[in-house]
């Protein structure tokens, strides 16, 4: 035991040797070919690492110091894109071993160019599986739109470019010549792709219910770390599948986006998007008024031609009224003479008329009351007979009836008498049962009120413990400690009582309780 514990090392010295190691096994810096996991900024930049071409990934952590910094804004200004997760990166690190924190990567330089090449194969690749989803075209074979009344926006909320677009899409909303609605969104964000989704999601909805001009994707203001996060597939197809022309602003003359490839229109910056629409409803206005004032010619000259058509017509009227009002004179005429000799001849056929029909009124009327009086002398007899028949019957069944109520009645009038007679009997029996009862209910309830009367009690042997209180007042000790309270007892017997006195500091017997 002892000679293990003499060789054996402590782990302060086992560190220092594999640092000595480290430091002989890797004397200098090395480039490192690796893939962001994550990115922790706190002052000083955590990335975690991995390796993304092995089949087994290896893991680790690497630093940038405060003091180092300044490599990660001259990386991102080269390469144009943010230090950010997915991000594949060329880096050189500075390896060492700490007896403390163990193996520690410290990243001493960036290659931006190794990321700008593994950015446009990011862009291929979207291109490449857009083309295999047939939806690369989609947006762009929409036909452009002849005019802008609603128009869809999705921007950051507080982005600069916003601002811009809004000078002069708000005098347009003044002048109610086209509405803008706003969809904010995040671009500049790990997850901006979900963010931005939800948005077109929202103008989708909207679209069914109401249909927009045009979606305006616009950003401004940003940096090109920031334009760079836009080229993902999820909103890119999104774009792609957008089922109105989108126009994209997105803030760089000189930079894309594969937004810009997919749109319908591109344009450098917002405030030249929302001068397009600007231009096309100044386009739209001026070819109105133009077409205003060719509609106001040509009315002028089809209400010149109306009017000397209602001159002509007016004339071909009046001669045609004119030749009517002489066709009435003449049938007016011939009218008046018809009038004059008709009515004597109709008022003879109509004498004649009304005398043939007076007579054969009478007749008929002869005819009728002759067969009412045979028909009524029918009826009488038939009316009579029927009447006796029916008194007979009434006679008679009145009759049984009156004989049956009698003997029914005679017959109710026993049958109550008989049930009158066993109650009053149940009741005298009842009575008399009831009265028993109480009687010995009596005595016995005296017998007891005797045996319990405190005289009888003291005559069976018992005794009363009774004190006086400080009225005078007897009342009876049912109890220890009630006795133990006071300092005379009286104890009365059948013949007697006494008094006794209570001893308050007695001390307890064998059995617990108190002595007198």
């Amino acid at each position: 035991m002892t000679e293990k514990h003499n060789s054996s090392l402590s782990l302060y010295q086992l560190m220092n040797m594999v640092d000595d190691a480290v430091r002989e096994a890797l004397p200098s810096t090395y480039w490192v070919r690796a893939e962001v996991l994550n990115v922790h900024h706190r002052g000083y930049y955590r990335l975690e690492l991995s390796s993304y071409e092995d089949a087994k990934a290896a893991k680790a952590t690497a630093m940038i110091w405060q003091s180092r910094k300044h490599i990660v804004e001259q990386f991102e200004k080269a390469a144009g894109t943010r230090l950010a997760t997915g991000l594949k990166i060329l880096i050189r690190l500075e390896v060492a071993f700490d007896a403390q924190y163990g193996l520690r990567l410290t990243v001493v330089e960036f290659d931006p160019a190794f990321s700008l090449g593994d950015m446009e194969a990011r862009l291929n690749a979207i291109r490449t599986r857009l083309t295999d989803l047939g939806e690369i075209d989609r947006n762009r074979q929409l036909p452009e739109p002849e005019d802008f009344t609603r128009v869809a926006v999705v921007s950051p909320e507080s982005a600069a470019g916003l601002g811009d677009f809004r000078t002069q899409a708000d005098m347009l909303e003044q002048y109610k010549l086209c509405h803008f609605s706003y969809f904010p969104a995040l671009f500049q964000s790990d997850k901006n792709d979900d963010s931005i989704l939800a948005a077109f999601a929202k103008v989708v909805a909207e679209h069914k219910v109401k249909p927009f001009d045009a979606l305006v994707v616009i950003r401004g203001g940003g940096d090109k770390a920031g334009l760079y996060e836009l080229n993902k597939i999820k909103i890119a197809r999104g774009i792609c599948r957008m089922p109105m022309p989108v126009l994209v602003g997105v803030g760089h003359e000189r930079d894309t986006t594969i937004l810009d490839e997919l749109a319908l229109r591109a344009f450098p910056t917002p405030s030249l998007v929302v001068a397009h629409i600007l231009n096309a409803v100044i386009d739209n206005a001026r070819d109105a008024r133009s077409d205003h004032l060719q509609l106001q010619k040509h009315a002028a000259r089809l209400l010149e031609r109306s009017r000397q058509d209602c001159i002509n017509s007016n004339q071909r009227l009046l001669r045609h009224a004119f030749d009517q009002l002489n066709a009435a004179r003449q049938a007016a005429q011939t009218a008046h003479f018809t009038i004059r000799t008709g009515p004597l001849e109709l008022l003879a056929a109509c004498r004649k008329s009304v005398e043939q029909q007076q007579a054969s009124l009478q007749r008929n009327a002869q005819n009728a009351v002759v067969s009412m009086r045979a028909l009524i002398l029918s009826e009488q007899v038939l009316l009579m007979s029927s009447a006796s028949r029916t008194l007979e019957d009434a006679r008679d069944r009145i009759a049984v009836a009156r004989t049956t109520m009698i003997n029914g009645g005679r017959e109710s009038v026993l049958t109550q008498k008989h049930v009158l007679s066993q109650m009053k009997q149940a009741t005298i029996t009842n009575t008399r049962l009831s009265l028993q009862s109480a009687r010995h209910a009596i005595q016995q309830f005296n017998s007891t009120i005797q045996h319990l009367d405190p005289k009888n009690v003291l005559e069976r042997g018992f005794a009363l413990i009774l004190s006086t209180t400080s009225s005078g007042e007897e009342i009876v000790v049912t109890d220890k400690r009630s006795a133990a309270k006071q300092e005379e007892l009286a104890i009365r017997f059948r013949d007697g009582e006494i008094i006794t006195r209570t001893d308050l500091a007695s001390k307890p017997s064998r059995t617990g309780k108190h002595k007198t």
